[in-house]
């Protein structure tokens, strides 16, 4: 997936992430940078991530750098994808004012 960024976006992500985690600058931060965002704008719907979208995404990125997402996962049901958090932390919560509705695929039917 190619992400477009705002000027220098993606290096602002990584240093708001590493400085609120106290981690380094390295192989695996970088890493670790490119597939949260990926899922970020996946989950959002969206091929960009603008300014204001950053904060959430570098949020998250902090929480993997950290060693991965919360424990408090209280239940999940497969059929219709249902996750429910002990804590109420969902560690998506944020990007949820940036999500976009998607439109629904086209389908070919073959005869």
């Amino acid at each position: 997936m190619n992400i477009r960024f705002e000027a220098e976006g993606m290096e602002r992500i990584l240093q708001k992430a590493l400085t609120l985690c106290g981690g380094e600058d390295n192989e695996r931060s970088r890493l670790l940078l490119e597939t949260v965002c990926e899922r970020a704008a996946a989950y959002c719907g969206r091929r960009d991530i603008p300014a204001e979208m950053e904060g959430a995404v570098a949020l998250l990125l902090a929480g993997e750098l950290e060693g991965g997402t919360p424990d408090g996962v209280r239940s999940v049901k497969r059929g219709d994808t249902t996750i429910t958090y002990a804590d109420g932390s969902d560690p998506m919560a944020a990007l949820k004012p940036f999500a976009r509705l998607r439109a629904p695929e086209k389908r070919r039917w073959c005869a």
